[in-house]
């Protein structure tokens, strides 16, 4: 009934029998372990009375090592060392005991030589289980209600999830200071800090053990740990690769709590093509053609209908008035046959919509109304006018469009169609403009770009913003319900959408409550911009400060009353106001937020609401008039 990920991959447990079967049955894939602990714990209970205090302290000596022989020769010396000690010094009882008991049948379960051949991450005791336990156990009383008791393993429970939910976002946003190496590269953001720090200290065992003693490898990491031993460090060092994605195991990759699917090397084609076509019937029957036609040519590149780019041939001088016309008139049409190809035409794609086209569209995902269909789905280009007089003609530059930070005269497309709809106070920090796929889930993708990862990943958005209403409903809830009775229910269930299709306007994000569910998620600042749906606004987390001197910022943008996209801003640009609903809501301890960007806060608020100056002769009016 779990998913693939969230099996057990390594188990440890006690000698308990029933215990040991039942998850062999259960778990037949996993690594089955013995605690190491558990061991000496037995072992000290029937031995230590043969031995002295100094003796017993040789004696555990010579018992880690043989547990932690690294292969079986060696584990097969320290056993015949250890039997000759106890046999000489009339100990072979002791010896008979930890043979019979442990080593006969279970040394392949906790001795390092059969242990680190499959996969173990690190684990050989049950010490984490341990640990919980005792701490459940202060806060459990005796003859404590049943009610009591899972109160208090839930708040145990919550607790370590948001420890490991902090560890995931550390491992996402920071980077240490030992991980900045070039061999690391690939691997920043995207596995967690501690499997870096292993690769940080094979590394250096690379340096200090195979070069300097010219020892062998093991390749104890790679097979226990699913991480590049210091063998295939030493090759991607001598060829200067990086190390790939694909070589670290998938464990840590995992940097969500998010459903997926072990890698598997079998594949089963009929199985794969199945999901093709039911995902392909899925969407409208224009749509289906373009990407059958897509799906052909990847498979038939020989006969695609793509061609290879013109190049310019004549790169001299600026572009004239009509060359840049030709351009614009160009952009054009290869957006508009974009959108159709992907999308279907105007009386297929947005099928979704429910919207009549007497209705206002609502500050929403992009699906618009019949009415302005027309008009959105075309890219609309002004036409540019040829001066009568030859001294008064002007070539188009890059300032002209009052965007300094965006440089190439391939953005001038993006730029007419965006522009009016991003608050000129802002043109001259923009660096970067991306627009996204028009499905109802464009607001959800814009943060997906905004955080650095695909579009495509806004599934993972909802079920972030999802999650943190489920984690956090006893505070979230009050807040929803204040706006209206009911809403905290409504707003949930609008984030949550299962299929790959587009969604309809119940579905689509829905600010300002949208904007604190982000930043309080992702643990950033989120700007809202728009020149129809109010004032641009800042939202923050109302929970938690900023994690560091630099905290992220991400930045929508509300174009055609009914589309986000993402837009990059750089430099100390005047920074919106803080939404009412955060003023309202924050905790005293995010106040930081306000106060470590007070000064832009302020400056945004002086362009917008300039002062008034006073007129000086109307002064001297009224002090004649006075006197």
């Amino acid at each position: 009934m779990l998913d693939e990920c969230m099996e057990p991959r390594v188990i440890l447990t006690d000698r308990d029998l029933a215990l040991m079967g039942a998850c062999a049955k259960v778990f037949p894939d996993a690594s089955r372990l013995l605690c190491r602990w558990h061991i000496q714990q037995n072992v000290m209970k029937h031995c230590k009375g043969a031995f002295t205090d100094d003796d017993w302290k040789t004696f555990l000596s010579f018992w880690g090592s043989l547990i932690e022989s690294p292969s079986i020769p060696i584990y097969d010396y320290h056993l015949r060392n250890m039997r000759k000690r106890l046999v000489e010094c009339k100990r072979s009882r002791v010896f008979k005991y930890v043979y019979d008991n442990w080593l006969k049948d279970y040394k392949e379960m906790f001795v390092f030589a059969w242990t680190d051949k499959r996969r173990n991450f690190g684990n050989r005791t049950t010490n984490r289980v341990e640990s919980q336990h005792a701490n459940l156990k202060r806060y459990v009383e005796d003859r404590s209600s049943l009610d009591r008791i899972v109160g208090c393993v839930r708040d145990i429970v919550e607790t370590q999830f948001g420890e490991i939910r902090k560890t995931f976002r550390e491992s996402i946003e920071k980077t240490m200071k030992h991980h900045k190496h070039p061999m690391f590269q690939h691997l920043l953001g995207k596995v967690s800090h501690k499997a870096l720090d292993l690769l940080h200290g094979e590394a250096i065992r690379r340096l200090d053990v195979l070069e300097r003693f010219n020892s062998s490898c093991g390749c104890q990491m790679w097979h226990s740990c699913g991480l590049p031993c210091a063998c295939r460090i030493e090759k991607y060092m001598r060829e200067e690769h990086p190390i790939q994605l694909e070589d670290i195991d998938v464990f840590w990759r995992k940097l969500n709590f998010q459903s997926c699917k072990l890698i598997d090397d079998s594949l089963d084609v009929v199985e794969e093509l199945d999901v093709v076509r039911q995902q392909l019937q899925s969407h409208p029957p224009a749509q289906q053609k373009s990407l059958l036609s897509k799906i052909k040519a990847v498979l038939t590149p020989t006969k695609s209908t793509k061609k290879p780019p013109v190049v310019q041939q004549n790169t001299r001088g600026r572009p004239t008035t009509k060359q840049v016309q030709e351009r614009l008139d160009e952009a054009s049409r290869i957006d508009e046959e974009l959108r159709r190809s992907s999308f279907g035409d105007a009386n297929t794609c947005f099928e979704g919509s429910r919207q009549s086209k007497y209705d206002k569209p609502r500050h929403s995902s992009y699906v618009p109304s019949q009415a302005s269909q027309q008009s959105v789905i075309r890219s609309q280009k002004p036409k540019a006018t040829l001066s009568r007089s030859k001294s008064s003609k002007k070539k188009e530059t890059r300032d002209d469009h009052g965007f300094p930070l965006i440089i190439g005269d391939e953005y001038v497309g993006i730029i007419e169609r965006f522009k009016s709809d991003i608050p000129p106070v802002f043109h001259p920090y923009v660096s970067c403009i991306r627009d996204v796929m028009p499905d109802g889930h464009c607001g959800f993708r814009s943060v997906a770009v905004g955080l650095g990862m695909d579009q495509s990943s806004w599934g993972r958005i909802r079920r972030d913003l999802v999650q943190e209403m489920d984690q956090n409903e006893s505070i979230w809830f009050p807040i929803f319900e204040a706006w209206a009775a009911g809403y905290f229910y409504t707003h949930r269930q609008g984030l949550i959408w299962d299929s790959v299709a587009g969604c309809g306007e119940n579905h689509w994000m829905d600010f300002p409550f949208a904007g604190l569910l982000i930043a309080q998620t992702y643990g950033i600042g989120v700007h809202l911009l728009t020149t129809t749906m109010g004032a641009s606004s800042t939202y923050f987390p109302i929970l938690s400060p900023p994690a560091n001197q630099q905290p992220l910022f991400i930045t929508l943008t509300h174009v055609n009353e009914n589309h986000f996209i993402h837009v990059k801003l750089e430099g100390d640009y005047p920074m919106p106001p803080a939404h009412g609903l955060w003023l309202t809501h924050r905790r005293p301890h995010t106040e930081q937020w306000e106060d470590m960007y007070l000064p832009r806060l302020e400056w945004y608020t002086s362009i917008m609401n300039p002062r008034p100056r006073s007129n000086p002769s109307l002064n001297y009016i009224d002090s004649y008039t006075e006197e």
